[in-house]
């Protein structure tokens, strides 16, 4: 299954003039990904550019409504033409947003933190021609070429152009600028990050860790890095550290649960899921995973609820054959209808038709519900696609001894056993068939298996005790009736006392030794 992308580019980094308390603490927390905090102290602060940063944090934290409000009570301003002029952008009407930007580059006339302010109303947004918003960012640049936050900047509205090459340069510089900032070897690392050059990548978030192991930028792109090398528990700790000292976001929180769920954390998970779809209401897929995790700590109720929830409010498009499976097992679980939780098992593989796992995993299912006729089916349809494993073919066998179809057990079973000649237990169940189909054993039909599977678990008889025990009873019925040889009968009986003294089966078996 998909776990998650980030959604959204980390960015801004500015430089301005004469900043009050507020206004330096809002930047500070903004390079820390604390959009929240950022948004609160940019609304106590009085400098104008601080109400085009408020509205960004708003837009950030999902509060694009009071954002717009913000922007139009200021639409005579620059920085609150910019805003509106971010707005149009979202909206799809970059000419539109182009004529707010313009003006506001004449009434400011060459003022570098308005075209670094237009530069990121471009990078932030879902802009057509995200390259306009490098156009208005370099003239920022051209004006305080020695600036760090503006070269950051600009390097940020690169990367949203995905010009990941300029983006390094421009981050090369502030690096020049400032040697003992975390922030552009960890720029430097997300553009390597973003292109899956991940040795760089993680080579570069080294050395921003080096310099500053709480620089949340870093952390947060590092430990997504860690997540996607499958390092669950590594990225844990830096999620762990993030949380802790972040603002909390639903996109982090999202990022610990899927980290939770692959760790098979299911009681840590459901808590982080409930706190994240109370923020936000875009991560639809959490509740999924909190379903998945109700049904694994056996919670199967509520695991159903969550499930029916969240089936009934995903894009079909979005629904994988792993929800249908536990949809089904949580109506099966909860006391469901039956046949409505096949109904769901078929869905999944009609959602996934070429998913041999799937397939399998839907065949045993039915089978454990005793569902042999659709069992076999699905077993058939795996081992007719693409490398079919030798358990395939054996599961598909017993499904048929389970159904008591003994002629296709017995024939699939010979089938695995033509792919693996020295599998004892398939020689032992194809013996098994063999028995069910003829109680008598007039012509000793089961023989020949019982003991090959006696010869190939010879140097296995703890591991195998029980079948072997059956197979010597009955090679030793065999030897006494069918063959009259007591010698051999006795070679079998002893075989049997050796694992089991007490064999009650195997003492009465001596009374017709001659």
């Amino acid at each position: 299954m998909t776990m998650i992308k980030k959604g959204f580019v980390l960015s801004l980094l500015f430089v301005v003039y004469s900043l009050n308390a507020q206004l330096t603490k809002g930047f500070q927390h903004i390079y820390e990904l604390k959009w929240k905090s950022a948004q609160a102290a940019f609304a106590a602060a009085t400098e104008e550019e601080a109400l085009f940063y408020n509205g960004l944090c708003m837009i950030k934290i999902d509060q694009e409504d009071q954002a717009k409000t913000l922007f139009e009570s200021t639409k005579d301003k620059p920085y609150g033409m910019i805003g509106l002029g971010m707005l149009a952008l979202n909206a799809k009407n970059d000419a539109k947003a182009e004529e707010y930007f313009q003006n506001t580059a004449k009434i400011t006339k060459k003022d570098p933190k308005v075209f670094i302010a237009i530069g990121q109303a471009y990078a932030n947004s879902q802009a057509i021609n995200k390259e306009k918003g490098m156009e208005w960012s370099k003239k920022g640049v051209d004006l305080s070429p020695r600036n760090f936050d503006f070269r950051i900047l600009y390097g940020d509205a690169c990367v949203m152009a995905q010009d990941g090459g300029q983006a390094i340069t421009q981050y090369e510089y502030a690096a020049d600028f400032d040697k003992n900032s975390a922030l552009p070897d960890a720029k430097i690392a997300r553009v390597y990050l973003n292109s899956k050059n991940y040795t760089l990548a993680k080579d570069y978030f080294d050395k921003a860790l080096a310099k500053d192991p709480n620089n949340l930028f870093a952390l947060n792109y590092f430990g997504y890095l860690q997540y996607l090398y499958k390092n669950y528990n590594e990225a844990k700790t830096t999620y762990q550290t993030i949380l802790e000292k972040g603002d909390r976001l639903p996109e982090d929180l999202a990022m610990m649960a899927n980290i939770h769920f692959y760790l098979k954390e299911y009681t840590s998970l459901i808590p982080v899921v409930e706190e994240a779809t109370k923020k936000s209401d875009k991560n639809n897929y959490l509740n999924r995973l909190i379903g998945y995790s109700y049904f694994e700590t056996g919670k199967y109720t509520e695991a159903l609820n969550y499930l029916n929830n969240f089936m009934a409010t995903q894009p079909k498009d979005k629904i994988i054959g792993d929800d249908y499976e536990y949809l089904s097992k949580a109506t099966l679980a909860s006391g469901g209808d039956t046949s409505k939780a096949i109904s769901f098992l078929e869905q999944a593989v009609e959602a996934k038709p070429d998913d041999a796992d799937l397939i399998r995993k839907v065949a045993d299912i039915l089978r454990s519900m005793k569902q042999f006729d659709k069992a076999i089916s699905y077993y058939n349809a795996r081992i007719e696609m693409p490398n079919p494993s030798l358990d395939d073919y054996f599961q598909l066998a017993g499904a048929y001894y389970a159904k008591k179809d003994y002629a296709n057990a017995e024939i699939w079973y010979g089938k695995v056993i033509e792919l693996s000649p020295n599998s004892p237990g398939t020689y032992y169940q194809r013996a098994n068939v063999k028995l069910y189909a003829d109680p008598e054993q007039k012509t000793a039909s089961a023989r020949d298996d019982f003991k090959k599977f006696v010869e190939l678990t010879v140097n296995s008889k703890d591991k195998f005790k029980t079948p072997i025990v059956k197979s010597n009873i009955y090679l030793a019925k065999d030897a006494l009736k069918n063959l009259n040889d007591n010698t051999l009968a006795k070679q079998y009986i002893d075989s049997v006392l050796e694992l089991d003294p007490t064999n009650a089966e195997a003492t009465d078996l001596q009374k017709f030794l001659k």
